[in-house]
């Protein structure tokens, strides 16, 4: 169970079937349980939700202070799940970034990348196959955004 802003205990379950990182901030999934309660298709019911969080925190709606700093910090809380979904980490305690200098003769000038660390991993062990840098960040890159 989770608090929402407005003191209430509320339901955080995940909203569909399929383990792994939430793609959800617990207000928005408690908004969407109750919509779809109420007969909306989950999807819609996520939209309406992050529109009624929109909505709030601009103030409308005539909600309550603590209702609209919730609304905030949950529209906040959901960017950086976003961001994170997009980079591809599964945690959000993982380091975001990895840097690492391509540096050879025959790969042309030195240079340094920021990647995922699962991507990192799959380069490393590509560089270690003697395969080179440039052609191992690309399939690297290929490579972690399939699993």
């Amino acid at each position: 169970m989770a608090i929402t802003p407005g003191g209430r205990v509320g339901d955080a379950q995940p909203l569909g079937k399929k383990p792994g990182p939430r793609r959800l901030t617990d207000y928005t999934r408690e908004i969407a349980h109750a919509l779809i309660r109420k007969g909306h298709s989950k999807s819609s019911a996520i939209a309406i939700a992050r529109g009624a969080q929109k909505k709030w925190a601009r103030g409308g709606g005539h909600v309550s202070p603590k209702v609209r700093a919730g609304a905030a910090a949950s529209i906040a809380n959901q960017a950086r799940l976003d961001k994170q979904k997009r980079v591809g980490l599964s945690n959000a305690g993982e380091a975001s970034t990895v840097s690492l200098s391509m540096a050879s003769s025959q790969d042309g000038p030195s240079m340094t990348m920021k990647m995922s660390p699962a991507t990192a991993v799959i380069h490393n062990k590509l560089r270690a196959k003697g395969v080179p840098a440039r052609l191992a960040v690309k399939m690297a890159i290929r490579a972690a955004r399939k699993k």
